[in-house]
């Protein structure tokens, strides 16, 4: 029964949903001989194990997902520069920067919406899936015509049939498959979701590697594999795999407040995939298809540079959704623990790249895009200053500041086009990582502003509670005394 699932693998449901689960007993109950294990070298390292949260158990397994996304972009980046010309490779990097924006905002911020109503808000998982699935669904018809319309216009060298089915693959498709693994990472956990999500890089390796080995690799058929890929993936999903947890999805009509929690995540997910991949797509825009290509590459490249502090990041998010239960400075002393580990550990791994810098231009770069390689050390400076920008505005969703969480994503937005119109126009790449570290860094200020800002209102608020808690129990102890 559903109601028997842990929400996140450690809170139950609703006693409403079907029969009260069995109450937790308090700590004091706990046997002296367990109390005594507490120090022995086994819970020691169980200690280890659950510090920042219980992140390592989580990150293991955000891990493994994330080197089989090393893996799957390792594979394809090969595979694409070796079969593609240089021209078409720009123009479907290009495509995939449109597809970026859009589908934050069809399936990833609505996603994290169903993930915070579930984990946060307690909310039924059956009707959390059925509303925001729904309400993914009716965003990404809107996202293909905007999609056909954005790269048919610009994008000269794919056909409308191709962009047809990248998009219908990417946002419709793809857009039920992370709504549905977002809530399960609310019910079953995050490892739940991380296999799930390992499911569909196995599909994208599985049929690229396929195309490239039998001499089919272009973007026909690349868009119609992942197209009959996902849509196998997506109905085993919703008929074998929720049906097997008690779950399920059938089409609702979202209510209000759930498209507004959906509008109040997308539009900071896509105005953040703006900021990181509307270059992508404004280089072939403006007729520089060959460089496009190279800085794709070259992107790639810091992407799966980047993927173990992803997989850190991925199993973070999640901690700063509780609200924090009236403690003082919560979410700021949070963002700070998780924000120096992956700044950190971003920094030494942007060294290392940098230094092994001979070995990464053999490994990665082929064919006509070898000059890629001298765009990948400009890039790797983005690591660590991408890992200063995400806690803080991570940690105003749990002050109950996503509405203003979404002003600065939009904000910063607006600073990278500003950025990116002139300067991607006369500088090509050169003008789009100037650009990236500018709004950045402005991302960085801002955010980290306005989670002290928010904090310190919280902060505030506790206060007032105490001294009124105070005020009332002096009365009630002068009115018993009286």
């Amino acid at each position: 029964m559903v109601s028997q699932v842990a929400v996140g693998g450690m809170l139950p449901l609703r006693a409403d949903e079907g029969n009260p689960p069995e109450p937790l007993r308090p700590i004091a109950a706990v046997s002296t001989e367990v109390r005594s294990t507490l120090i022995s070298p086994k819970n020691v390292i169980a200690k280890v194990w659950t510090a920042f949260d219980g992140l390592a158990n989580d990150t293991i397994w955000s891990a493994a997902k994330d080197i089989l996304l090393m893996v799957n972009a390792y594979a394809s980046a090969q595979f694409l520069q070796l079969t593609f010309e240089k021209e078409v490779l720009g123009n479907y990097f290009g495509i995939f920067g449109v597809i970026g924006v859009l589908g934050a905002f069809v399936h990833s911020g609505v996603g994290m919406a169903a993930l915070q109503r579930i984990l946060g808000e307690r909310d039924d998982p059956r009707r959390t899936i059925d509303s925001y699935v729904s309400w993914a669904l009716i965003l990404s018809i809107a996202a293909v015509i905007l999609t056909l319309i954005a790269a048919g216009l610009r994008l000269k060298q794919l056909g409308i049939v191709e962009i047809l089915a990248l998009a219908a693959a990417e946002l419709v498709v793809i857009g039920i498959v992370v709504v549905v693994t977002s809530s399960i990472q609310g019910i079953l956990g995050f490892p739940a979701a991380a296999r799930l999500r390992m499911g569909v890089i196995a599909i994208r390796f599985t049929i690229t590697t396929s195309l490239f080995l039998f001499g089919g690799l272009n973007v026909r058929n690349l868009a119609f594999g992942f197209l009959a890929g996902f849509i196998v993936y997506a109905a085993w999903i919703l008929k074998v795999y929720l049906p097997h947890h008690g779950l399920g999805y059938k089409f609702v009509t979202p209510t209000k407040m759930q498209i507004t929690s959906g509008l109040t995540f997308s539009s900071p997910m896509a105005a953040g995939k703006v900021q990181t991949d509307g270059d992508k797509y404004l280089l072939p825009s403006f007729g520089f298809e060959t460089e496009a290509a190279s800085y794709g590459i070259a992107y790639r490249g810091m992407q799966v540079a980047n993927a173990p502090l992803m997989a850190l990041e991925s199993a973070a998010f999640q901690r700063f959704l509780p609200k924090g239960e009236g403690q003082k400075d919560f979410h700021m002393r949070k963002a700070n623990r998780f924000t120096w580990l992956m700044f950190g550990s971003g920094l030494v791994l942007a060294i290392f790249m940098f230094l092994a810098m001979p070995i990464l231009e053999f490994l990665l770069f082929r064919g006509n895009t070898r000059d890629a390689a001298d765009i990948l050390p400009w890039l790797l400076g983005l690591i660590p200053v991408m890992a200063l920008s995400g806690t803080p505005l991570n940690g105003m969703i749990g002050l109950g500041r996503a509405k203003e969480r979404a002003y600065i994503f939009a904000i910063s937005a607006a600073v990278s086009l500003a950025l990116y119109l002139p300067l991607i126009s006369r500088y090509d790449w050169r003008g789009a990582v100037v650009a990236t570290y500018i709004s950045e860094t402005f991302l960085i200020v801002v955010g980290w502003w306005a989670l002290w800002h928010y904090q310190q209102v919280e902060n505030r608020r506790i206060d007032e509670e105490e001294e009124g808690s105070s005020v009332e129990s002096s009365a009630d102890v002068v009115a018993s005394e009286g």
